[in-house]
């Protein structure tokens, strides 16, 4: 704990982060309101949205996720982060609808992603997968964006993905290109 000039007792919030991040959860709101401008609770409480985020994400829980990447960007708006979270995960969520409507908003959402952040390339596999979904023989389209999700940072298992994705419409191209000789 850190004594406030006027005597009264500030929590630690990167400490408890870590260690009682439901506590820093719970009062988030109160907290808000009494520290408006602290930036180690700013810090704390976008951290754990965060990683709550993150965890909904790998588990597929699009409404989750977005509610957490929702509220880092209330806490801080400029948040690359969560701005890349909230566009990835609406991508997502659209592009497991499957409609066509749908597929045109998880490319916007893929698309606003990948400009967020350049370096990564899992928006650009998702706008591949999204166009391939769209249209099948929209061949230049698809393995453009797989390339450029390829020539970016990428997990292993999705850069493996990437590449048997893109193989496999390179070879229907090559069918569909023979057939109309």
């Amino acid at each position: 704990m850190v004594l406030s000039s006027c005597g009264a007792s500030i929590p630690d919030f990167k400490i408890l982060t870590t260690t009682n991040p439901e506590w820093l959860i719970a009062k988030e709101d109160s907290l808000l309101q009494s520290f408006p401008n602290n930036d180690d609770l700013t810090q704390a409480l976008v951290a754990i949205h965060l990683t709550q985020g993150e965890t909904a994400f790998q588990a597929g829980d699009w409404d989750q996720a977005l509610l957490q990447f929702q509220r880092v960007i209330t806490i801080a708006p400029r948040n690359k982060e969560g701005r890349y979270g909230q566009a990835l995960s609406n991508g997502r969520k659209f592009f497991k609808k499957g409609g066509p409507n749908d597929l045109w908003e998880a490319i916007i959402k893929f698309g606003e992603a990948a400009v967020i952040d350049t370096a990564q390339g899992e928006p650009n596999y998702w706008l591949a997968r999204s166009y391939e979904k769209k249209d099948e023989n929209d061949f230049e389209l698809i393995v453009e964006a797989y390339d450029k999700a390829l020539s970016k940072h990428l997990t292993p298992d999705l850069k493996k993905e990437a590449e048997e994705a893109r193989a496999i419409v390179v070879h229907r191209k090559e069918i569909y290109e023979a057939f109309w000789k």
